[in-house]
């Protein structure tokens, strides 16, 4: 008989090949960092060396853990994770906190594989919190490139593993000693490398040389102004959960942080905003970062200001909630121009058949494309229309947790656009005007299940009636609501031409004020050049002293009558002469 082996390579396939690209492979360890009850996860990369730290406060791993199950693939540990069961669910240890129970969002064993995409060299440093208190702090080692190398058996392959006591954290020289395992490793390899690999391979390495945990821990729990942090997210002391560090980080990164304009998001934001549900009404069950450290200080690039929150949806002009049930029918509400109806869309397309996804909900929000026919003021539009621009979109939740790439500026999965160009009278909507989401469920959508590589479901029978349960909705919103003769389009059309007609009476109010505005400058202009001219000194001047002279005068004259009159008269020229300089200032026109 024979026996079946495994290269080396098939790691590699399994996990680099299989990710899109470094924004996917960090989704998928913020999946495990929620898997493992985290509350924060967050990642800091340091461009200038080329080192991403990704750290969480999850339960973490033992050593056993660590050897038995994250350096082992297609473990059982992940399989029916989601099955319902009571028992199971009672004794779950869930960390310290005792947090709500969490769907698995990592089923298949190999996501952790999608770290090899960032970087060549990982430092896995963990943590574990368990019912009898904190254990050691476990690293390991892992030189990927190792496991691209062709006609290696994956049993050729060391990665050394040291423990740590009493939250204590390895120095460089602790690092510097794992790497001298992995080097002697690869010298053993040498004959079966080729040189040219072997060089790279071991160049690459030395670079792990330089990392010291402990000194990098006290750089990542500091603030920006040199103050500790109140919350720091540490291995030391009682911290406790797990940290990857990886080097050096393939160039990629860069044109994937640096690839977003004023209207497009960046490949980075596209893949990693909103990844857990801050549009939703419940609590997030965990907190993303991403800080991009640069040489003018760390730069936040999937903060919360940068996604939609449940807030949101109160500035949009029309609004869609409620959820659709086993048979694919739509019951919610439907508020145009914030007047809300309940309403009714049935999935005509199933010709009354059950559909396989399961029921689902949906809430979304869309913004009229131009602003004189929005409810929303002109700086709550602009803001919303560039947040569309570049993150609006139909985003898919599991369990709270985003689904890639549903959502994405670039993956219009309901065909939406298609469809405005097809047909523009008659259809509504546009994919860059809405936002919103569809929150599904492991328990009751089990069979949408997710490719092999992380980039959307499988189009197996139960997407395709997912979609068209979906594409139907649209379809009938915008037959019922949105055009001229549509049977329930009273409000839509009101709402429009009031606005469009508020805009347009604005607007002659902002001509006119802008005319008004034009002639007060010319004032100014006026008044400022007999300013600098000293004609107000000069005219003042002239009237005091025509003043005195005409006082003199009348200081001569003995007749009382002659005297009051004369008065009266040199009163009334010398206030005529004073309201002729001040008509020169723009003040009596403000």
């Amino acid at each position: 008989m024979t026996q079946l082996k495994v290269r080396a390579r098939a790691v590699d396939m399994l996990g680099r090949q299989q990710i899109a690209g470094i924004p996917n492979a960090i989704h998928e360890l913020f999946k495990n960092a929620h898997d493992a009850y985290a509350e924060n996860v967050e990642a800091d990369y340091f461009r200038r060396n080329r080192v991403l730290v990704l750290r969480d406060d999850g339960y973490g791993m033992t050593r056993n853990d660590v050897e038995n199950r994250w350096l082992t693939l297609g473990t059982e540990s992940r399989v029916n994770a989601n099955v319902v069961n009571k028992d199971i669910a009672e004794h779950e240890w869930r960390g310290p906190k005792n947090l709500p129970q969490r769907a698995i969002m990592g089923e298949k064993g190999i996501g952790r594989l999608a770290i090899a995409v960032i970087a060549p060299i990982t430092i896995l440093m963990t943590r574990a919190s368990r019912p009898d208190g904190l254990k050691n702090l476990v690293v390991a080692l892992v030189h990927w490139g190792l496991f691209e190398q062709p006609g290696l058996d994956i049993s050729e392959i060391n990665v050394p593993v040291a423990e740590f006591p009493g939250g204590m954290l390895p120095t460089r020289e602790d690092i510097c000693g794992l790497a001298d395992k992995v080097a002697k490793n690869l010298e053993d390899l040498r004959h079966e490398i080729s040189p040219e690999a072997f060089k790279q391979l071991k160049e690459t390495l030395q670079q792990v040389r330089f990392i010291g945990p402990d000194m990098l821990d006290k750089t990542l729990n500091k603030n920006s102004d040199g103050s500790e942090r109140q919350d720091p997210l540490t291995l030391s002391g009682d911290g406790y959960g797990t940290t990857f560090i990886v080097l050096p980080v393939a160039p990629e990164l860069d044109d994937d942080i640096d690839s977003g304009t004023e209207r497009e998001s960046s490949k980075l934001e596209r893949n990693l905003l909103g990844f857990s549900n801050v549009m939703s009404l419940l609590k997030p069950v965990i907190k993303t970062e991403f800080r991009d450290h640069l040489a003018d200080g760390p730069h936040e690039r999937i903060g919360s200001k940068s996604f939609f929150t449940s807030e949101d949806f109160k500035r949009t002009d029309q609004y869609f909630e409620g959820t659709f049930n086993e048979q694919g029918q739509f019951i919610g509400t439907v508020s145009i121009y914030g007047k809300p109806r309940p309403y009714v869309c049935n999935w005509i397309d199933g010709k009354g058949r059950t559909p396989r996804c399961g029921p689902f909900s949906l809430r979304y929000g869309y913004v009229q494309g131009r602003s004189t026919e929005s409810r929303l003021n002109p700086t709550d539009w602009q803001e919303m229309s560039s947040k569309t621009d570049r993150v609006g979109g139909l985003y898919i939740y599991r369990d709270g947790i985003r689904v890639l790439p549903y959502g994405n500026s670039d993956v219009d999965w309901l065909d939406i656009e298609k469809r405005r160009t097809y047909s523009a009278r008659d259809w509504f909507f546009s994919y860059r005007r809405g936002f919103g989401y569809v929150e599904i469920k492991h328990s009751v959508n089990d069979s949408l299940t997710e490719k092999a590589g992380r980039e959307g479901f499988r189009e197996n029978l139960a997407y395709r009636d997912f979609r068209s349960i979906l594409v139907n909705f649209f379809k009938q919103l915008a037959y019922e609501f949105f055009r001229n003769t549509s049977p329930q389009g009273e409000d839509y059309i009101e709402g429009k031409e009031l606005f469009t007609a508020q805009a347009e009476l604005l607007k002659k109010q902002k001509v006119k004020a802008e005319s008004r505005r034009k002639d007060f400058q010319k004032l100014l202009d006026v008044f400022f050049e007999k300013y600098n001219s000293g004609y107000f000194e000069t005219e003042s001047k002239r009237i005091l002293e025509e003043l005195s002279e005409n006082i003199f005068k009348l200081d001569g004259i003995k007749s009382t009558e002659e005297f009051a009159y004369g008065s009266r008269v040199l009163e009334a020229e010398i206030k005529q002469k004073i309201n002729k300089i001040n008509s020169s200032n723009p003040n009596c026109y403000a």
